[in-house]
């Protein structure tokens, strides 16, 4: 029987699995899978054999993403840097649209702030909102990395962009657009107007930028555009 993720027990089920524990019927073997078995009760934990696993090297990773999504050597090497190492995750991203959706919204935000972000919008207006707001997060963590002089960790083929961005961004500006991504993916799985959604989040991320122009900027045709 597996039990996954252990740690998630609350405390009637934690005592209850502990009674079984006990004495288990002969015939059952209980897993119990746990990113943070601190968590679980040092009851349960004394009756269980404790046996770490280790994620596979990258050149393994590598080789089962390709494999299990025929996608090229570079772009799982893109979307495993993006998931910061984590397998799943990295296949999650390989399979989203035709896999190469990943790249395509980098290669957008590379372009950013200098590209029009409503032209930009209209580009990537049939991305999945959830999956552009989780690369924006992670381009946004690197960009706070570059800034502190540390390497991105999750875009390393665009540490050269990373660095020159870095140096442009409003740190405070940057800690306010990265508490409303993180709110603004609660509710990314159905947004009630998907364009505008991604217009709304790419002039926001606009707005990080010193020199971007501020809090407005003029579109073309005399109206503007708030971000």
């Amino acid at each position: 029987m597996l039990i996954d993720p252990a740690d998630a027990l609350n405390g009637p089920a934690a005592n209850a699995l502990l009674k079984t524990l006990e004495e288990p019927p002969a015939t059952v073997r209980f897993l119990l899978a746990s990113e943070r078995p601190e968590r679980l009760p040092a009851t349960v934990r004394s009756r269980c054999r404790r046996v770490p696993l280790r994620p596979p090297g990258p050149a393994v990773v590598l080789s089962w993403l390709t494999q299990s999504t025929g996608a090229r050597s570079a772009q799982a090497e893109t979307a495993l840097a993006a998931a910061v190492g984590a397998p799943f995750a990295a296949l999650a991203l390989l399979r989203q649209a035709d896999g190469g959706e990943q790249e395509r919204i980098v290669e957008t935000l590379a372009a950013l702030p200098e590209a029009d972000p409503l032209e930009t919008a209209e580009r990537l207006s049939s991305a999945e909102p959830e999956g552009l707001l989780k690369c924006l997060y992670g381009w946004l963590h690197d960009l706070g990395r570059c800034r502190a002089g540390a390497s991105p960790l999750h875009f390393p083929a665009r540490s050269a962009r990373l660095v020159e961005l870095a140096g442009r961004i409003d740190l405070a500006a940057l800690s306010r657009f990265e508490e409303v991504l993180r709110q603004q993916l609660r509710w990314a799985t159905h947004p009630l107007n998907p364009r505008l959604f991604v217009e709304d989040t790419l002039l926001r991320y606009q707005g990080i930028f010193a020199t971007s122009g501020g809090l407005a900027a003029q579109r073309p045709g005399g109206r503007r555009r708030i971000s």
